[in-house]
């Protein structure tokens, strides 16, 4: 039997006409089964088994899991000790142990939340905690420690474990406003440093509609779930009076849902809790947290720095006196006396201080801040440029520290000098702590003698950053931005050496980072530098000579090197000679002038930018608007003419 479709006529079956079923027949049970479906969800909604008789709400869920089993806690291992603070478990730093049943925290940790200025040095086996008027030294097992390095009896050593210093519980709550509890139940020391304020609530009965108290049977508890609405699993039980830190009221996860707060538990659980089962009972403030800076070591001299480093580097040029000349104004002069001895390679100084040179300066109105770099000196060689390994010497052994640290105090002393200029400026990043804890460690026997310590720095250009200049400005006087070396040698094009813009940029940005300007001196060049580029018809472009073996010449460029720095007056005179006209740039506030002409059959030019009384006064402007603390020169003897000085006083002390 077969069946057949005969459009417009139904269904036939051979050639009898047969009626079929009417077309509206599926579209009644369609709307049969939506009307069902709807009709099964209203019951569902309002009237099912898994809903409250007054509410369109599911039950709550009452599925019970272990903290350390909930999935975003797969990370912690049952059975480790962890620190909590504010709520937040700590998993970064080293865990606390305990020694002979009592608790010891490790000095990592304690660096990071207590006292940042706690400071392990593993190879030397110390720990050294300076204040702005105390550097205490501790030793593991050690049952003496040292302030200002005078002993001290110590009946709670520290103790070092697997490379780590670890100090007591009873100890760190002894010297820190810090409460620390250990909650066995599941392992955590809970860590309350008073700096945040703390909201305490009582767990109590809810209430109904009318307010009256819903009494809970004693099998009843109140969950403490692991997120913000009663769906979540429950981390732990909590009963009537227990008390709970609020530590945040949790956002709603839906728009119905009852308010949840954050909260942390007394055995230190951090979860949710309903807001409807607490009751505030106390608020505890929080203790201000004062940072104690240190007080500036003010200088014998009224008014702003006026600083002039002088450069020297060898004994006969110390001594000679045709170097020494008084500019009006300047109050305060850092010759460049001291280096580290090569061949020692031992941190041993080698000073060209000359007691004559201090007499006169002193007898002329200046102090005398002797400079300080990360620069060997040998026989051999002479005075070598700043270097890493001078750097890491100086400052990432302790014990090499401290016999720096020696030997700048005695000299301070010996020679009656006024303070000390630190330029280290091959400093990395991996020795960017040592350096805080060096000045840190030097500032505080420094200002016990009334010295002032400053410290030279490069612009703080975000690059720079990692140099932490707020802390060099908590353990300095003054924080000397050497705010030149715009444009050099290597950077591969030519440019200014230090434009009003970048200066302008480099105070700013040093007062945006917190230092008070009172400590900010900016330091200018008496220097420029001349660029000679030629012309490459291959790229259409101008490019800077190929670098001359030491900075001279190469013979096919000859006399023409691709840069040279030179001091004012010669810079002017040096293109002015050759016909070049300078020409103000009002966006940096500088004369500029250009040169053209050919060297056998290759298109050159030189260029420079001048540095000179107009450009110089522009820059000194910021002085005022930032009430900064002074102004530097790098360096004496490259300045246009006495004039200057005479217009630095002038602008400064008006």
């Amino acid at each position: 039997m077969s069946y057949n479709r005969n459009p417009g006529t139904g269904y036939v079956r051979g050639s009898k006409r047969k009626k079929g079923p009417s077309p509206l027949i599926p579209i009644i049970v369609i709307a049969i089964g939506i009307i069902a479906a709807a009709g099964f969800l209203a019951y569902s909604l309002f009237f099912g088994p898994n809903r409250n008789s007054d509410s369109s709400r599911t039950m709550p869920n009452m599925e019970e899991i272990n903290f350390f089993d909930h999935p975003d806690n797969h990370h912690l291992t049952p059975g480790r000790t962890y620190f909590i603070i504010n709520g937040e478990i700590i998993t970064t730093h080293t865990a606390p142990t305990f020694i002979d049943g009592r608790l010891f925290l490790p000095a990592d940790f304690l660096r990071a939340y207590v006292d940042r200025y706690i400071f392990w040095e593993q190879d030397a086996r110390r720990l050294t905690i300076t204040t702005i008027d105390e550097v205490m030294r501790f030793t593991p097992d050690e049952t003496t420690y040292t302030t200002n390095w005078q002993p001290q009896p110590l009946p709670d050593p520290i103790r070092e474990i697997a490379g780590m210093a670890y100090m007591s519980a009873d100890m760190v709550m002894a010297r820190y406003p810090v409460t620390i509890v250990h909650q066995e139940e599941y392992g955590f020391v809970i860590i309350d440093l008073h700096r945040y304020q703390r909201r305490i609530y009582n767990i109590v009965e809810a209430t109904d509609e009318d307010g009256a108290p819903i009494v809970l049977d004693d099998d009843d508890f109140i969950p403490l779930r692991f997120g913000a609405n009663d769906q979540h699993p429950i981390m732990a039980r909590l009963h009537l009076g227990d008390r709970v830190v609020n530590l945040a009221i949790a956002p709603h996860e839906e728009e119905d849902d009852d308010i949840f707060y954050r909260v942390q538990a007394e055995n230190g659980l951090v979860g949710y809790v309903s807001a409807e089962n607490t009751s505030f009972a106390e608020q505890i403030a929080a203790i201000p947290q004062i940072e104690q800076r240190r007080p500036i070591t003010q200088p014998s001299f009224d008014g702003p720095v006026n600083l002039v480093w002088h450069l020297v580097t060898n004994h006969a040029s110390a001594a000679h006196a045709d170097n020494w000349y008084t500019m009006q104004g300047v109050n305060a002069i850092s010759p460049t006396w001291l280096y580290f001895c090569r061949p020692s390679y031992d941190g041993t100084i080698i000073n060209f201080g000359n007691q004559q040179f201090v007499n006169w300066a002193h007898n002329n109105g200046m102090e005398v801040w002797p400079m300080i770099s990360d620069a060997f000196f040998s026989a051999e060689t002479g005075p070598e440029n700043f270097t890493n390994e001078a750097a890491r010497l100086a400052l990432m052994d302790a014990n090499i520290r401290d016999y720096i640290i020696d030997q700048l105090m005695d000299m301070i002393i010996r020679y009656n000098w006024d303070g000390i200029n630190i330029d280290y400026e091959a400093v990395r990043p991996p020795e960017g702590e040592h350096f805080i804890q060096f000045l840190r460690e030097l500032s505080v026997p420094m200002r016990q003698i009334g010295a002032v310590l400053s410290v030279a720095v490069f612009s703080p250009i975000p690059d720079n950053h990692w140099w932490n200049y707020p802390e060099i400005a908590m353990a300095s006087d003054f924080v000397v931005i050497m705010a030149y070396d715009e444009h050099y040698a290597s950077i591969g094009w030519p440019g200014s050496v230090s434009s009003f813009p970048f200066v302008q940029n480099a105070v700013l940005n040093m007062l945006d980072l917190g230092v008070p300007s009172e400590q900010v001196v900016t330091a200018l060049p008496t220097y420029m530098r001349i660029w000679v580029e030629q012309f490459n018809p291959d790229t259409g472009a101008w490019e800077l000579l190929p670098p001359g073996p030491g900075g001279n010449p190469l013979p096919e460029f000859y006399p023409h090197r691709r840069m040279r720095a030179v001091g004012m007056a010669f810079g002017r005179s040096y293109m002015e000679g050759r016909g070049g006209e300078y020409i103000w740039d009002y966006n940096l506030r500088q004369y500029v002038s250009t040169i053209y002409f050919t060297h056998g059959d290759i298109e050159m030019r030189t260029s420079a930018w001048l540095n000179c009384l107009r450009s110089t006064s522009e820059k000194l402007t910021l002085y005022h608007q930032h009430n900064l603390g002074g102004v530097a020169w790098w360096r004496q003897g490259l300045e246009l003419n006495p004039a200057l000085w005479v217009e630095v006083d002038r602008t400064i002390n008006p």
